[in-house]
């Protein structure tokens, strides 16, 4: 089973940075999902993840707002891929009830 890190997760107040990811907060969840979902759903999580601060920070260094708000929406996608992924884990087994209800609670 995974243990879940809020900071996975979108709307999260943590004393990560904003903008920064944790690689242990990033790594934490998908490192646990079964062999078989290593190059599929995890990856993908991982992927997702790192996406958001990334797209922050390219954004960050566009001239203009409307292509830092490209950029913001991207990120904001790759929040919300990562949160219906942890939903999919949970719905497969690879995330205890009890430590999805944590990160679920950690969010609002």
């Amino acid at each position: 089973m995974a243990s879940l890190c809020a900071c996975c997760t979108p709307s999260v107040s943590c004393n990560v940075p904003r903008g920064k990811v944790q690689p242990n907060c990033v790594r934490s969840s998908p490192e646990d999902f079964p062999d078989y979902e290593q190059n599929a759903l995890a990856d993908q999580l991982r992927r997702a993840c790192y996406s958001v601060p990334l797209n922050i920070a390219e954004g960050n260094t566009r001239h203009g707002s409307r292509e830092y708000r490209r950029f913001l929406d991207t990120a904001r996608g790759s929040l919300a891929e990562v949160e219906t992924i942890i939903e999919m884990a949970r719905e497969l087994g690879y995330v205890r009830p009890a430590e999805f209800r944590q990160a679920r609670s950690a969010r609002e």
